[in-house]
């Protein structure tokens, strides 16, 4: 499986996404329990069938949502969320800080 979804992975990093696999072989469960520990929130998970239809289980793992979806809205879906949550740059820190001095 994990040659066949490169091509998959290779698309999403190429779209923006960071992406870490687990090759381990543990069950998914203590997969999950890992990624929670090292901040991951969100899963994709990559099956044959997955491939077949470019459709894909999300897991976000801070709420146990899971939704299937094609792999452009799932980028479209997590860039967005990065944008959101996206600390604001030093220079917009120092223009606010600016305008409160005035």
């Amino acid at each position: 499986m994990y040659e066949k979804a490169q091509g998959v992975l290779a698309r999403f990093r190429e779209d923006g996404l960071r992406i870490a696999v687990d090759t381990t072989g543990r069950k998914l469960e203590k997969q999950i329990k890992t990624a929670v520990k090292k901040g991951i929130d969100h899963a994709i998970f990559i099956g044959d069938a997955e491939i077949s239809d470019d459709r894909y289980k999300l897991k976000n793992l801070e709420t146990g949502v899971e939704e299937t979806h094609g792999s452009e809205r799932i980028v479209a879906m997590l860039c967005d969320r990065r944008r959101k949550h996206a600390i604001p740059s030093k220079l917009q820190q120092d223009d606010s800080v600016d305008n409160f001095d005035q």
